[in-house]
C-alpha cells in the first residue's frame, strides 16, 4: 500500500515538471529577392552586445548592431539598431527555437529588416533574415541559410518531410557559403 501511495504522488510530479516543448519550427523558403521587397531595410551590421531576458512566458534576446554599410532603405551607416529575436538564456534556464539566428558579439551579418519602433526593428523571416558575413581564404564570404534561396537556385524546391511545397517544417536545410559580393549583386538587383 505504501509503493502504491509513492507512486500516486512521484507520478503525476514528475509529469509535471516534465518538458513540454516541442523541438521544431515551419518556415517557407524565400527567394533574396521576395525577401528584399519585403523588407525596409537591408544592411552589413556588426553585432555590439546581446541581452536575454523574459518577455512574458517566453526568453527574447535583444542584440544592438552597429550599422556598418547600407545595402538598401533609409538606415544611416554607423547608427545604432536593436533586432529581438526568440530564444537565449537567462539565469539557468534557456530557450532555443530551431533556425532562428544567434548573433555573435562582434560578428557581421547582413540583415533584411522591417521597421519597429525608434531603433528597434524586426527581421523579416524567421529563419532567413540574417545572413552571416566572414572572412576566409575565399574572401569576404556569407553564409546563406537555407531557407533563402539565391537567384541561381531559384528553382522551386519540392516537399520536404511532407510538408507543402517549399516549406520545411522540423529540421532545416543546411547553410551554403558564397561570396559576399554575389549577395550584395541579388539584393542589389531585386525590383522595388
Amino acid at each position: 500500500m505504501r509503493r502504491a501511495s509513492l507512486v500516486t504522488v512521484l507520478l503525476p510530479l514528475v509529469l509535471w515538471l516534465a518538458p513540454t516543448g516541442a523541438l521544431g519550427t515551419t518556415t517557407e523558403r524565400v527567394t533574396v529577392e521576395a525577401l528584399t521587397r519585403r523588407s525596409e531595410d537591408v544592411v552589413l551590421a556588426v553585432a555590439r552586445r546581446s541581452h536575454a531576458r523574459w518577455d512574458g512566458r517566453v526568453i527574447v534576446t535583444d542584440t544592438e548592431l552597429e550599422v556598418t554599410s547600407v545595402l538598401r532603405g533609409r538606415l544611416i551607416p554607423r547608427s545604432a539598431i536593436l533586432v529581438t529575436t526568440p530564444g537565449g538564456v537567462v539565469g539557468r534556464i534557456g530557450q532555443v527555437v530551431p533556425g532562428a539566428p544567434v548573433f555573435t558579439d562582434g560578428g557581421a551579418y547582413v540583415l533584411f529588416l522591417q521597421p519597429g519602433a525608434g531603433t528597434l526593428r524586426y527581421l523579416s523571416h524567421l529563419t532567413a533574415a540574417a545572413v552571416s558575413v566572414s572572412v576566409g581564404p575565399g574572401g569576404v564570404l556569407a553564409s546563406v541559410p537555407g531557407d533563402l534561396t539565391l537567384p541561381a537556385e531559384a528553382a522551386p524546391p519540392g516537399p520536404s518531410q511532407g510538408g507543402a511545397p517549399g516549406v520545411v517544417t522540423g529540421a532545416h536545410r543546411a547553410a551554403v557559403t558564397v561570396p559576399l559580393e554575389r549577395l550584395v549583386r541579388a539584393i542589389q538587383g531585386a525590383g522595388p
